[in-house]
């Protein structure tokens, strides 16, 4: 469990729970135990560092999606912040709706509802790895027939799109 795809042991392991959002919606409405270990594992590290990679589905204008993803990843780190963790640990990345995990539309060209739900999300990165190191578990339980092809786990932008919110 604390193996990574390549073979990579790890000290620790956190599987996060699929962090999805509604349409539209950027606070979290409820105790999330995983991002609770993330907490613990962040503040007995303190020299680890984390991305939040917000996301967005495809509906709306991009620039819209684009800030929405941003106050998602914003309340990410106020959970994790409220519990303890550094803010110099976190680092917030919108990426909207780039590198869907799912495809956002059928094949007929009309949404495809269960997979904007997946696109919906946050995924974590480590950065730096703390005093004992931290595998963070990506994204489960996706079903095949909507699954994007195309995405990438370890998916980046260019720096000079990248966008760090300061506390």
């Amino acid at each position: 469990d604390n193996i990574d795809e390549n073979g990579i042991v790890y000290d620790a392991s956190i599987k996060i729970e699929n962090i999805l959002f509604p349409s539209n919606q950027t606070q979290l409405l409820e105790e999330i135990p995983s991002l609770n270990k993330l907490a613990k594992y962040l503040v007995e590290n303190p020299q680890a560092v984390i991305e939040i990679g917000a996301y967005a589905d495809a509906s709306g204008k991009a620039n819209y999606n684009f800030k929405l993803s941003i106050k998602r990843g914003e309340a990410i780190k106020e959970y994790l912040v409220k519990r303890k963790v550094k803010p110099n640990q976190l680092v917030v990345v919108s990426y909207g709706e780039e590198n869907p995990i799912t495809l956002n539309k059928n094949i007929d060209g009309t949404w495809n509802k269960e997979g904007q739900k997946y696109n919906r999300r946050i995924e974590f990165r480590v950065i730096k790895q703390g005093e004992l190191s931290l595998l963070v578990k990506p994204i489960a339980d996706i079903p095949d027939e909507i699954k994007n092809r195309d995405y990438k786990y370890n998916y980046k932008k260019s720096p000079t799109e990248h966008l760090e919110i300061e506390y």
